[in-house]
């Protein structure tokens, strides 16, 4: 099972989940494998799944500096017994630097996500409760602990409309962020909803989403029943639709299925 991928400097693949290896049963084997892609488009793994990793991946993210962050159950990478969150140098040795602040794991926390690195190094984690059976957007410092001057509850109820989630963020380049789940708001570094952002009514289900260089955003949507909107949408930079982007005929009513899109 292949969780979402991401590329890479160099042409290199990242590619995380569940794996078999050769006499291992599914579900006990479990990795990070690091592709290298050649100019003819062939793939093969520098860094092949393991059970160093113990447990599972959830979701990766790639780093400006050519990190990687981790995240999901496992309970160790490398030997190293770090849980929930870890991170990786660009040569796949644990960065022992980067430690997940315990304080910011909300109480009766289950599961957690790594949602993106901000513009500014900060990272935007998505924890969930089984307390309340509910999200939470909390965000840590470049080295892992816990940021206290991001408001978590403000765009995350903006997003959370029916008990919904957060499923995708896009940090911007001015440091604000983009939210999208069952809505989209932009918010501030410090997690307040930005008003000046102001998306068409009834935009909803966010799947993905992609900054151009001009500061438009492209959107992958899931409908819902009755909206015959195109499922791939681009709005201007205060959330306004652009009229001038048309999806081919024929591609109006293909459905985004893709973590991202680029």
């Amino acid at each position: 099972m292949l969780e979402p991928f991401h590329v890479q400097a160099e042409n290199r693949l990242l590619v995380a989940g569940c794996f078999q290896a050769p006499g291992v049963y599914l579900g006990v084997d479990y990795g990070i494998p690091y592709f290298t892609v050649d100019t003819a488009g062939n793939g093969y793994p520098t860094h092949p799944a393991s059970d160093a990793y113990l447990g599972f991946l959830k979701s990766t993210v790639a780093q400006r500096n050519g990190g990687v962050l981790l995240n999901g159950p496992f309970n160790s990478v490398n030997g190293d017994e770090q849980p929930l969150i870890r991170r990786l140098n660009p040569d796949f040795s644990v960065d022992r630097e980067f430690t997940f602040d315990k304080e910011a794991y909300p109480p009766e926390g289950r599961a957690v996500d790594t949602l993106a690195e901000l513009s500014d190094g900060g990272i935007l984690v998505r924890f969930y409760t089984t307390a309340d059976k509910t999200y939470r957007l909390r965000c840590l410092t470049p080295d892992g602990f816990y940021d206290r001057s991001f408001d978590e509850s403000i765009g995350d109820q903006s997003v959370n409309s029916w008990g919904g989630t957060v499923s995708t963020a896009l940090p911007l380049p001015d440091g604000k962020i983009l939210l999208g789940g069952l809505n989209l708001v932009r918010v501030s570094r410090d997690g307040m909803r930005d008003s000046d952002f102001t998306p068409p009514p009834a935009f909803e289900n966010i799947i993905c989403m992609a900054l151009q260089a001009d500061g438009k955003i492209l959107v992958g949507r899931d409908n819902v029943f009755g909206d015959e909107r195109p499922h791939l949408q681009r709005l201007n930079p205060n959330g306004s639709l652009d009229t001038t982007f048309n999806v081919p005929n024929g591609a109006e009513r293909t459905r985004i299925r893709a973590s991202s899109i680029s």
